[in-house]
């Protein structure tokens, strides 16, 4: 595939994957916490599952070639961060 096309089909493929994350969590978070109108946090296992598709997203495009994080790769490293799973 030419680079543009490869580019394209890489965000179409992870636009579609992330539709399908943001699907599964609203109907967790649903099931849950029963839309609650308050903010509640997320629970650990759903914040797991946040950080498993984020780390395959990290594995298949976030590296450059040498295996260091390229800019799209650090913004998924800070979103891993964000779920907090090192401080519980």
């Amino acid at each position: 595939m030419h680079g543009l096309m490869r580019e394209r089909w890489l965000f179409l493929t992870a636009l579609a994957r992330s539709r399908r994350v943001r699907r599964n969590v609203r109907e967790q978070l649903q099931d849950e916490h029963q839309c609650s109108t308050l903010p509640q946090p997320l629970s650990r296992i759903l914040r797991e599952a946040i950080v498993d598709e984020l780390g395959d997203e990290f594995s298949k495009n976030g590296l450059l070639p040498n295996g260091e994080p390229n800019e799209y790769g650090l913004e998924l490293e800070k979103l891993t961060d964000t779920c907090g799973l090192a401080w519980d």
